[in-house]
C-alpha cells in the first residue's frame, strides 16, 4: 500500500490546525514514540507556537524572550496539541538560557 502525497498533506493540515504550544525541559532520556510529555518540563517555558506548512511538512517556530525561562540548562523541547497531548519531543545538548538570550527554535516535522 502507498499513501499518496495528497493524503499526507491532508494529515499535515489536520495536525497543523491542532498544534498550540511548545515547551522546554531539562530531561535527558532519548525520545520515544511512547512519550506522553517532556521528561522534566519547565512550565514557565510553555509558549504559543507559529505553524507553517510545506509539502508533507510542518514547520513549528517557538520563541522564548530574554525575560523568560532564565537560569536553566535546557536539554529537551516538545510540541503540543491544543488538548495538551505531546506531538513531538527532541533532546539536544544542554543550552544555558540567560537574560542575554532570546531563544528561537525552528522544528520541522515530516509526514512520511
Amino acid at each position: 500500500m502507498t499513501i499518496t502525497n495528497t493524503a499526507k498533506n491532508r494529515i499535515r493540515d489536520l495536525i497543523a490546525d491542532d498544534i498550540s504550544t511548545g515547551a522546554l525541559g531539562t530531561g535527558t532520556t532519548s525520545p520515544s514514540s511512547t512519550d506522553t510529555d517532556l521528561e522534566a518540563k519547565e512550565t514557565a517555558t510553555e509558549k504559543s507556537v507559529t505553524v507553517t506548512t510545506g509539502e508533507q511538512q510542518l514547520n513549528v517556530k517557538y520563541i522564548l524572550s530574554t525575560t523568560e525561562g532564565n537560569g536553566k540548562d535546557y536539554t529537551e523541547f516538545g510540541v503540543y496539541f491544543s488538548n495538551g497531548d505531546l506531538l513531538s519531543r527532541l533532546v539536544f545538548p544542554a543550552f544555558s538560557k540567560t537574560e542575554n538570550v532570546e531563544l528561537h527554535i525552528a522544528h520541522t516535522i515530516n509526514i512520511l
